[in-house]
């Protein structure tokens, strides 16, 4: 089977006769440009009037060519390319370690698993960001030393904890490569979405232009979903190995094509190589993530096909890299959607599987977080109240601090910045009366303010 996606073709509002004869303006209005939507079609081989259209033999010339610019980069020992540190995910990763733990001891425990979990995360911050790969293994003893430390100075009986499964929940591995590599990695990713014209599945929203976690959420808004099902794929980069991708490759147009020849089976094959990192795809690169989406194609067309009408009832599938969310009109058996999910993968032989401790199934009237934002009872996109609340603390501080003489670090200033533009991105109108709200009770132009700190830092 090949799996070809196309860009989508605008809507147009459909003129009935009375607004063709009669109305002001006899053009089309046009609903939706649809710039990044894409339509995938499936079948038993390409057909003549597509492959008219392209040149498979520039496609693997141009491969070629990359591979000999790329030659002295990959002469060069992989791990010495990279820089490996862990990045803290939000709290809840190692909060649910804590908790576990916590309630393990055989005593009554007076502790704010969250307010540990802070202080810890806090702490292993600046020790992890500085990790060489040459000393990966070391630094991370010191960090579950620096966490045994933390809990047997309260007391805790440390033997209980898990502490490999800490540092997994609480933070997340990135393989950052090298300027060259970065550089290389990058025209790479042009060269398959450039010259060999690389599309993503309409499901997909995550790294892709045009598309977001806003976007994303939108899909199941127009649809006035009222139940949601979230997967998570356990170890997604970490399991992809490169016979995977170039399996799923092959299933994909143009891909399907490059492959059919030797010499371009090599080509693209060494150029890809280029790409993993002790044999599997690494994050923090520029080409990880493009990967990721055009191999998924196959298995999202798959899903988004079984599930428009499944067990009578119609569903929205969208994925964001390994976040996937399922949601209806109705109320479902989430096990049933989840084995869906398991067929399909393993149909297509996945090396990476769905994480069911992170499984959540719920309602809009009840906690319906997904991908950073709630899509309330109301059917409305939120940020929520809480979020909102600590925006507007956020926003004092920084004014009294500024005001009293005690000015913020550029990267604090960046995260308030990039917080306000995401909520505002979510719910502008909300937001911005939030803003001129602490503005009036502060008597200061704060978002003047912002922009004056990061332009003395440029």
């Amino acid at each position: 089977m090949v799996y070809t996606t196309v860009r989508q073709s605008p809507m147009y509002h459909q003129m009935t006769l009375e607004e063709f004869l009669f109305g002001k303006d006899s053009q089309a209005h046009l609903i939706n440009s649809n710039v990044s939507n894409t339509r995938t079609y499936v079948s038993e081989q390409v057909s003549q009037r597509i492959l008219a259209k392209v040149s498979i033999k520039s496609m693997v010339l141009a491969l070629k060519e990359f591979n000999r610019a790329a030659e002295v980069v990959r002469q060069q020992p992989r791990v010495t390319l990279y820089n490996t540190f862990y990045q803290p995910k939000r709290d809840k990763g190692m909060k649910s370690v804590f908790d576990a733990f916590f309630k393990s001891q055989n005593r009554y425990v007076e502790c704010d698993a969250k307010a540990v979990c802070r202080v810890i995360s806090e702490g292993l911050k600046p020790l992890l960001r500085q990790h060489p790969t040459q000393t990966h293994e070391d630094l991370f003893s010191e960090a579950e030393s620096y966490i045994l430390s933390k809990l047997s100075q309260s007391g805790f009986d440390v033997s209980k904890i898990d502490m490999n499964a800490c540092i997994k929940a609480g933070f997340r591995r990135i393989d950052a490569p090298n300027y060259s590599l970065k550089i290389i990695l990058a025209n790479l990713k042009d060269l398959l979405e450039g010259k060999c014209g690389a599309l993503y599945h309409t499901s997909a929203f995550a790294y892709i232009k045009d598309r977001s976690t806003l976007k994303a959420m939108k899909r199941h808004q127009k649809n006035e979903s009222k139940w949601f099902l979230k997967l998570d794929f356990s170890n997604f980069f970490g399991s992809t190995t490169l016979p995977f991708v170039m399996n799923m490759l092959s299933m994909v147009f143009p891909f399907c094509e490059i492959v059919k020849s030797k010499a371009g089976r090599e080509e693209l094959e060494k150029a890809l190589e280029l790409g993993f990192l002790n044999g599997v795809l690494p994050q923090g690169t520029p080409l990880s993530p493009m990967l990721t989406n055009v191999m998924m194609i196959p298995i999202d067309y798959h899903v988004t096909k079984t599930l428009r009408n499944f067990n009578n009832q119609a569903y929205v599938y969208t994925r964001y890299s390994d976040d996937s969310i399922i949601s209806s009109k109705y109320s479902f058996n989430p096990s049933d959607v989840e084995r869906v999910f398991i067929s399909i993968l393993n149909d297509f032989n996945a090396p990476f599987s769905i994480n069911t401790q992170k499984t959540r199934y719920g309602s809009s009237s009840g906690s319906n977080w997904n991908l950073g934002t709630m899509l309330n009872k109301d059917n409305n996109i939120t940020v929520g109240f809480r979020t909102k609340r600590g925006m507007k603390a956020a926003l004092h501080s920084y004014a009294l601090d500024k005001k009293n003489g005690n000015p913020w670090e550029l990267p604090r200033v960046q995260r308030l910045a990039g917080r306000i533009s995401y909520y505002k991105m979510v719910e502008e109108p909300t937001i911005n009366k939030m803003i001129d709200h602490v503005c009036k009770s502060v008597n200061m132009n704060i978002p003047e303010m912002i922009k004056s700190d990061l332009r003395l830092a440029d």
